[in-house]
């Protein structure tokens, strides 16, 4: 195999069928391959894909030139919440820390003691607990009438490099910052990890299962990845 300009992380899981490459936003290429495939086999794709995976790093690279300046949590500051830009207003009261949502304003009534950040993102947590329950049942009862599985159970966590996952024993978790997505993807990630129930990998019949229940999950997943820089920002 011919020199690189990456070097790519070879990954090899008993259970996978299918051959699986991911470019990451620190510019690093992770092949995920089945056990037992040739090392010949690999470099045959990596050759295959090189031209492919060196426009993703070139595309990475340059969005890392334009820094990401993090979240203050300052007056005036805008997040999104549910796809849609808000602005945070900070009131100092001496009473109970409280938040109010009106239109595309978030008032947060703090006491001094209190910090913005910890109001804010506990407020957050608690929209996304609700929210996410209600949408997994609404998804989850469009995915029963094709396919009888237990209902899953819901853990609601951050998440580095993923917005969902579905454990084998039907253990769905979602990563908190969804909530500052829109609803529509938020209902893709859910019904994504619904899909795994019957397909655990993402082979052939799984993104065709997908598809079926979510006909534009090209779309949505592209509009999605358009609030990477908002969820880095936090």
């Amino acid at each position: 195999m011919q020199n690189l300009s990456f070097l790519p992380q070879i990954i090899t899981s008993s259970s996978r069928k299918t051959i699986s490459i991911q470019v990451y936003q620190d510019c690093t290429v992770k092949i995920r391959v089945p056990v037992g495939l040739s090392q010949q086999k690999i470099n045959d794709i990596i050759t295959k894909k090189e031209s492919w995976i060196n426009k993703k790093i070139q595309h990475f690279q340059q969005n890392q030139k334009e820094i990401i300046s993090k979240k203050e949590y300052i007056d005036g500051e805008v997040f999104y919440y549910l796809g849609k830009p808000c602005k945070i207003k900070i009131n100092e009261v001496n009473k109970k820390n409280s938040i109010e949502f009106n239109e595309n304003i978030i008032i947060i009534n703090k006491t001094l003691r209190r910090k913005t950040k910890n109001i804010f993102t506990k407020w957050l947590l608690e929209l996304a607990k609700q929210t996410f329950a209600s949408r997994l049942e609404i998804n989850f009862e469009i995915f029963s009438k094709q396919y009888q599985f237990p209902f899953p159970t819901l853990q609601i966590k951050k998440m580095k490099s993923r917005w969902g996952s579905m454990s084998s024993r039907g253990n769905m978790v979602l990563n908190k910052n969804l909530i500052h997505t829109p609803i529509e993807c938020i209902d893709y990630v859910i019904m994504h990890e619904l899909c795994h129930l019957k397909h655990k990998n993402h082979g052939k019949r799984f993104h065709k299962l997908q598809e079926k229940f979510t006909p534009n999950c090209k779309e949505i997943k592209k509009r999605l990845k358009e609030f990477n820089n908002e969820i880095s920002s936090l």
